[in-house]
């Protein structure tokens, strides 16, 4: 069997996919031929770094967000005018001399 696995064949074989990354084999998912994701062994040093978030939540030294998405919920920040009305590239310019 390839490294490359499509979709659909990734659903139909989720449990053997897993099996053969959690041996070691790194599986590329393609959709309709094009490389979207990959599938591949867990990192040991990740699992340590959950535990220490785990543990930091339970302590209370850090505090899970309140919802999922992560920052993908929030507007980008509107520019802030400048007192004289210039661009912060235009005030830029100025400043270097350009």
């Amino acid at each position: 069997m390839s490294n490359d696995i499509g979709i659909r064949e990734l659903k139909a074989k989720l449990s053997e996919c897993v099996r053969r990354a959690a041996g070691g084999e790194r599986l590329i998912v393609t959709d309709r031929g094009r490389p979207v994701a990959q599938l591949t062994p867990l990192d040991p040093s990740t699992l340590d770094d959950l535990a220490r978030i785990e543990q930091g939540v339970a302590e209370g030294w850090i505090t899970p967000a309140k919802r999922r998405g992560g920052l993908k919920h929030f507007d980008p920040p509107q520019p802030v005018p400048s007192s004289s009305g210039l661009t912060i590239m235009e005030v830029l310019d100025e400043d270097r001399g350009d």
